[in-house]
């Protein structure tokens, strides 16, 4: 479970691990429309402080972000979390390339 604050303390995201499921269910609070030329792209942080992409986030959606065996592995409590602005479409390379909107740690419930 985490809760992806902003710089300011605002939560704009809400995000958990279903293990069974392999998969992080992540909810915006940001209001759709918010930011139309842009794009929000979730991203997992593990130890080795490298964010992998886990996929676009639309303002006020709320979805399930399947991840892969090795990617699953790297979920564990104290795991961070982010959420950047990045392009329509996303972060064209590998790693983030806009500003980060939100970050928090996974805790367990």
């Amino acid at each position: 479970n985490a809760r992806l604050m902003s710089g300011g303390g605002q939560p704009m995201f809400l995000a958990a691990y279903d293990p069974e499921r392999k998969a992080i269910m992540v909810a915006s609070l940001v209001p759709p429309g918010a930011d139309p030329g842009h794009s929000h792209e979730l991203w997992l942080i593990p130890a080795d402080g490298r964010p992998r992409s886990l996929g676009l986030i639309d303002p006020g959606a709320s979805k399930a972000m399947p991840m892969s065996e090795p990617m699953a592995e790297m979920t564990k409590e104290g795991v961070s979390l982010a959420v950047t602005v990045e392009p329509r479409g996303g972060s064209r390379r590998d790693g983030p390339s806009g500003p980060m909107a939100a970050v928090g740690k996974l805790t367990r419930l």
